[in-house]
């Protein structure tokens, strides 16, 4: 599996840590990234681009509406946009499929094995909905900010309700992990669960079991990412300079040279991981 790290450009790992190269798009103040097997793109702060697997062909994608902020692809090579009180469908052309009259935006989108969406909403209108044919809103009363699929298994992380799980492709859930402290990262690495809470909790799930790990020194998960050798975690700090990079085995994390990447000495801000098929 290909591992994209996304920093005030786009960096790739290409062999397990062996290095970082930068990949483009160049200046790009990357906000979110997701790809299927034929194409990635980026959300940046100027626009959406996409390139094919080889990373090397990066061109702004017009078919998306400006100010997009989270992506997700489904199959046939349809991808989701969410502009902020929006929710886009974008194949051979684009499509609006909701628009949130009042003060409500998608923080986090994931498809589910069947290609459903499914969208968390911040704001008046919080919650999480489901589009397969018509929205339907599948859950409510929780303030939600982290989604992740896998197949038709859903993880959904909350700013105070803990972590909701659905195994029906995101037609209902139920709550896992009660907890008081936000989740701040969430992710499926293989037939795990990781979890990554606001107070720098490191949780797994696996088989309706849990599983603690000590906490991430001096910050909280951001992003979460498994590659060959563990799970790649970007750890933002709030007081203590520049943000880390940590390679998690499952039982203990090695920090990697923070807010560096290659033989760049040039320090950079990390705003998450995400894995990317295909690689």
């Amino acid at each position: 599996m290909c591992v994209v790290w996304l920093l005030s450009a786009l960096w790739t790992s290409p062999v397990a840590l062996a290095g970082w190269v930068p990949t483009g798009p160049e200046r790009g103040h990357v906000l979110h990234a997701a790809g299927d097997d034929e194409h990635v793109s980026v959300a940046t702060r100027v626009g959406v681009v996409t390139a094919g697997p080889g990373l090397d062909d990066w061109a702004r994608d017009d078919r998306f509406p400006p100010e997009v902020r989270r992506l997700a692809y489904g199959p046939e090579g349809v991808v989701w946009g969410a502009p902020a009180g929006q929710l886009w469908r974008v194949g051979t052309r684009a499509e609006r499929v909701v628009f949130f009259e009042s003060q409500t935006t998608a923080v986090d989108l994931c498809v589910t094995g069947s290609g459903a969406l499914l969208a968390a909403l911040r704001g008046d209108e919080a919650g999480l909905i489901r589009i397969e044919g018509e929205p339907v809103r599948v859950l409510e009363g929780v303030d939600p900010w982290r989604l992740a699929a896998a197949g038709d298994r859903v993880l959904l992380g909350t700013a105070d309700a803990g972590v909701y799980l659905s195994r029906d492709d995101g037609r209902s859930f139920e709550r896992i992990l009660e907890t008081d402290v936000g989740v701040s990262a969430v992710a499926w690495v293989g037939d795990q669960a990781w979890i990554g809470l606001a107070d720098g909790g490191l949780q797994i799930w696996q088989d309706d079991t849990w599983t603690r790990l000590p906490p991430l020194r001096a910050g909280y998960a951001t992003g979460l990412a498994g590659v060959s050798g563990g799970v790649l975690i970007t750890v933002e700090r709030a007081r203590q300079g520049h943000d880390l990079l940590v390679l998690h085995d499952g039982r203990s994390g090695r920090e990697l040279q923070p807010g560096r990447v290659g033989g760049d000495s040039t320090q950079v801000d990390l705003t998450g991981a995400w894995p990317l098929p295909g690689g």
